[in-house]
């Protein structure tokens, strides 16, 4: 009987950050003014188009972690094990004789490397692939879980696939591992 165990994501709003683009359009504001008054300072020019530049390059770069690992938006919760018999997720126990079907989807793996535009290249947690399955009474359970590395996701497709004569499974296999 073979068995896979990973751990649920919790997914949680990332933090509102304070928009310097009010600070900037300040600072030019200021740089206005400095122009059209009589009082026309070649200092404020300076050290407001500094702080433009300067607020302008941290707020486009501020995200930015080559090589890094990718900041969570959440927390691993709860357990989650796949048997051949039963689905066991946190203190819910569902049998593989009352869901209807099941799809499942590989999206990243911990440790591999993504580029993305906001960060840089980064290094994902594995935490975005999917387990969606409907029982019998047309509930439908969403999680997402973490992915190990390249033989944990294959030992998840095995069993899906010896499961596949009892129920009705669809593998999305969208993993390109380059870690």
């Amino acid at each position: 009987m073979t068995e896979f165990k990973s751990y649920i994501f919790e997914k949680k709003e990332p933090p509102k950050k304070f928009p310097l683009i009010w600070i900037i359009i300040g600072l030019l504001g200021i740089m206005l003014l400095n122009y059209t008054s009589e009082f026309n300072n070649f200092w404020i020019y300076i050290i407001s188009s500094a702080g433009v530049i300067s607020l302008n390059w941290y707020n486009r770069y501020r995200n930015y972690k080559y090589w890094g690992k990718q900041d969570l938006n959440g927390y691993f919760t709860d357990e989650i094990k796949i048997s051949d018999t039963e689905i066991k997720i946190s203190d819910r126990t569902y049998l593989v004789s009352e869901i209807k079907s099941m799809e499942i989807v590989y999206n990243n793996i911990y440790g591999s490397t993504n580029w993305n535009g906001v960060e840089g290249i980064i290094k994902t947690n594995g935490e975005t692939n999917l387990l969606v399955f409907t029982l019998q009474n047309d509930t439908t359970i969403r999680n997402n879980f973490k992915l190990a590395s390249l033989d944990h996701a294959k030992q998840l497709f095995d069993l899906t696939e010896s499961l596949k004569n009892k129920i009705q499974i669809n593998n999305n296999w969208h993993l390109n591992y380059n870690a």
